[in-house]
């Protein structure tokens, strides 16, 4: 491709490099895997995690996800993977 851009048009100069993101896009792409593994992480380690974070009873959200468990984290992966 560089150099058929070359030879069509002389004097530009091609240089091959990706285009930068913007900075949400960027800020993103770091924010969706601590929230993916966060989720994968409190559904395998069930109901012990919320004492150990100082949460005394786990949150209504919490018992919705557990219900589903395999649904939820492969929800949170496949999401996270399509965000990111």
């Amino acid at each position: 491709m560089k150099k058929m851009l070359e030879a069509q048009f002389p004097g530009i100069d091609v240089i091959l490099d990706n285009y930068p993101p913007s900075l949400p896009k960027r800020l993103l792409s770091k924010v969706v895997p601590v929230f993916q593994f966060g989720v994968i992480g409190i559904m395998m380690a069930g109901e012990q995690i919320f004492p150990m974070i100082g949460i005394t009873t786990p949150p209504p959200w919490y018992y919705s996800l557990r219900a589903n468990r395999f649904g939820s984290i492969a929800t949170a992966w496949l999401l996270g993977n399509v965000m990111q």
